[in-house]
């Protein structure tokens, strides 16, 4: 929305919510002309959601804290680059900034709708972070769109496989790099996939792999083969052509 004008000061309220006996703490920063009502609402929904999926980790969330964002120019100030249509939020440490409802549709290439699904994202990622710092990268970005139910199907290009399987299953490299070969698609294959095959608890053993000098061997184990053929198994789950379980 062009004619948005970015306030210089905004209000940060502190927010309280207790949820399956579990205490949150989150600081919402927003500009006070547009109301918060349905980002509170959309926010339980998104810890219910997460809490469920990491209840077996007993993950006692940090406070964190929530920036509305109310135009592409003030999204890409914050991330200190031109960022694109498509991007709507983004995490880091125990914070993330957000898309405000009101603008979800406007100024991004989403749907109002998708504000919920991209709330309960980052908030995935905070308890990721939370669980591992270390995590890769696909391991977070592909658990996350897992959680949040985003699934747009589309082709996946076989050079964008094989420089996922060179530069980002075992490491982390370059963020931008990896997003721009379908650092989304692919990762949100692998775990659907995965989820499907092997049940959504094997999830939680991806997560708490580290990107150091261990990750390809550890990552081979849990998908239930060998380094050797770690690639062809995550191939295979990308594509959709694996059906053995439990084969090593």
């Amino acid at each position: 929305m062009d004619n948005y004008e970015i306030m210089n000061t905004k209000t940060t309220k502190q927010w309280e919510q207790s949820i399956n006996s579990c205490e949150f703490v989150v600081s919402i920063i927003y500009d006070d002309r547009f109301p918060i009502d349905e980002v509170k609402t959309r926010l339980i929904q998104a810890l219910e959601r997460n809490e469920e999926f990491c209840r077996s980790l007993k993950v006692d969330l940090r406070p964190f804290s929530i920036e509305l964002i109310y135009s592409r120019l003030e999204f890409s100030q914050r991330l200190g680059r031109e960022t694109e249509a498509w991007e709507s939020g983004y995490c880091d440490n125990n914070k993330f900034i957000i898309f405000h409802p009101n603008f979800f549709e406007i100024e991004t290439s989403h749907s109002r709708e998708d504000f919920a699904k991209t709330l309960t994202h980052e908030i995935n990622h905070l308890y990721i972070n939370q669980i591992n710092p270390k995590k890769l990268w696909w391991v977070s970005e592909g658990v996350a769109q897992h959680i949040a139910r985003q699934c747009p199907k589309v082709e996946i290009k076989t050079e964008n496989i094989e420089h996922f399987l060179a530069n980002s299953l075992s490491q982390n490299k370059n963020y931008r790099d990896y997003i721009a070969h379908q650092g989304y698609a692919i990762p949100r294959e692998i775990i659907k996939s995965a989820s499907q095959i092997y049940g959504e608890e094997i999830l939680i053993e991806l997560i708490k792999v580290k990107a150091d000098k261990n990750a390809a061997k550890k990552l081979a184990k849990i998908l239930y083969t060998d380094s050797k053929r770690l690639n062809q198994r995550i191939t295979g789950l990308i594509t959709g052509n694996i059906i053995i379980k439990n084969y090593a």
